[in-house]
Parts: structure tokens; sequence; C-alpha cells
């Protein structure tokens, strides 16, 4: 899974690169998403966090709202 792992990771920080380049509303998104898939995968391979589902899940949908605006 470490390959998988490294273009995924390289293909988020793409799309944040970008993202923060056009400016508006994609940026806060972008920065957003690229936040949840951080706590996700945090909570998922390092440390179990309290309320991680919440925060992922309202972080995720925000995110989503801010790249289609």
């Amino acid at each position: 899974m470490v390959l998988p792992v490294m273009a995924y990771g390289l293909i988020l920080n793409s799309m944040l690169w970008r993202s923060l380049v056009w400016g508006g509303s994609a940026s806060w998104g972008a920065v957003l998403f690229t936040f949840s898939d951080g706590v996700l995968a945090w909570d998922t391979f390092v440390y179990s966090l309290p309320f991680a589902r919440l925060v992922t899940m309202s972080t995720y949908y925000a995110a989503q709202l801010l790249l289609i605006l």
C-alpha cells in the first residue's frame, strides 16, 4: 500500500497547491479537505481520536461546499 498512499498524497498536495494558487473559496475548500483527510488518516493509522468521525465528516462536507462554490 506504500505506492498507492504516496500517489494519493501527491495528488492531494497538488490539489491543495493549485487551489491555493486559484484563491477564493476553492482555497478554503482544499484546506478543509486536506484537514479532513489528515484527521481520518491519523484516526485510522496512528491514534484513535475522540469525535474523529464528527470532525472528519463536518470538514469534508464544508470542503465540498466550498469547492463547489
